[in-house]
């Protein structure tokens, strides 16, 4: 039989404690498999006959459910396994039918306590320093992601923040290859998107990791493109009314990557570099002086800049607008490990995202800490 893995895009409301969170997930026209939370710890999953079954969530737990039903003359078994706790746990899905198996693995993480979602109920622990410990990290079910939601920050877990955040609300066009449904991940125009609005229309930005990425300009209704640069576009970002991006590639034995400037020239965009990175920059914010404050992840190499030399294991760096590089965090914990895939700065305090933590570090006092969930 045939397997497919595949993440799906799900709709999460979340509510108040005690009432009913419903998450809905489409796979084609003719499946639908959905789940209820209501309380701390009871679910309700609801079958593409239109049936549904409680249960009480009471301990840490693996547990698979199963539905068999009939729809549109063909013979179905659903099946959702639950992994995790009480408070948050994660489902794999798959759908059996005549004509096939289909497989969905790790499809979402539903998340019983609303302020978990709120870092400052996490507690803070010292920063974990031996590999032992951080190896284990590795598998930790949870890659996490800070944003500043009304000037709170918020932590998700990417699996959520991804469907939640998608390039269709950036965008007020579709992206396509060509006319045909199928996407070609190693060609253009696919792959992880960022985008930034410019006044004569959108700067989009392609990562296909090993299989490249490219720099595109859209016009406003998406009708006109041309390809500027063929970088691999990680954030966008903008300084005194300039607009730079951080790109770059970690794979296997390979890191690197830049800040780059873009800019009009002669009503054209075009893309230059404004500084060679040690590693590959994972995330950017600016700091209240207007330094770049970037996260990098990769393995060890060496990097000369004119006369310094930066050590080039996964750091936290500042960056002037000359261009001067100061290293804040040099061989950072989360190294081959941790995956960092957010930043948030507020009050000179850097908040990292990543696998089963957040990093916290004081820029003024050049103190850190270890954020994890209650």
């Amino acid at each position: 039989m045939k397997t497919i893995c595949s993440l799906f895009f799900l709709m999460i409301l979340l509510s108040t404690f005690g009432q009913e969170n419903l998450i809905t997930m489409t796979m084609e026209e003719s499946d639908f498999v959905g789940i209820s939370i209501k309380g701390s710890g009871n679910i309700t999953i609801h079958w593409g006959d239109g049936k549904s079954n409680i249960y009480t969530i009471d301990n840490d737990y693996t547990k698979a459910y199963t539905h068999r039903y009939s729809k549109s003359s063909e013979n179905t078994r659903a099946s959702i396994m639950i992994r995790g706790n009480p408070g948050e746990f994660h489902c794999d899905r798959s759908i059996a039918t005549d004509k096939g198996w289909k497989v969905y693995i790790n499809d979402f993480l539903l998340v019983f306590k609303d302020n978990t979602t709120f870092l400052k109920n996490w507690e803070s622990h010292p920063v974990p320093t031996d590999k032992d410990t951080l190896s284990k990290y590795i598998h930790a079910p949870n890659d996490w992601v800070v944003y500043l939601d009304e000037d709170e920050i918020r932590v998700d877990d990417v699996r959520n923040y991804g469907r939640c955040s998608t390039v269709k609300n950036k965008l007020p066009f579709e992206i396509r290859q060509s006319n045909s449904k199928m996407i070609n991940i190693s060609a253009p125009l696919a792959g992880l998107i960022d985008v930034i609005e410019v006044e004569d229309g959108y700067l989009v930005g392609f990562n296909r990791g090993e299989w490249g990425g490219e720099l595109y300009w859209f016009s406003k209704n998406g009708e006109k493109k041309y390809e500027i640069s063929g970088h691999q576009i990680v954030q966008f970002i903008k300084r005194d009314n300039k607009i730079y991006a951080i790109e770059g590639l970690a794979h296997l034995a390979m890191t690197k990557g830049s800040i780059i400037e873009i800019e009009k020239q002669k009503r054209k965009w075009v893309a230059k570099e404004f500084l060679k990175l040690p590693t590959a920059p994972q995330a950017i914010q600016l700091d209240s002086m207007g330094n770049f404050i970037v996260v990098t992840f990769g393995t060890n190499w060496s990097f000369d800049k004119g006369e310094t030399v930066i050590n080039a294991t996964p750091g936290l760096f500042s960056i002037d607008r000359e261009a001067n590089v100061n290293i804040l965090v040099k061989d950072g914990i989360w190294g081959d490990y941790l995956y960092p895939s957010s930043m948030v700065i507020q009050n000179d305090v850097v908040y990292i995202g990543m696998r089963k933590g957040v990093y916290k570090f004081d820029l003024t006092s050049k103190r850190d800490e270890w954020l994890l969930p209650e």
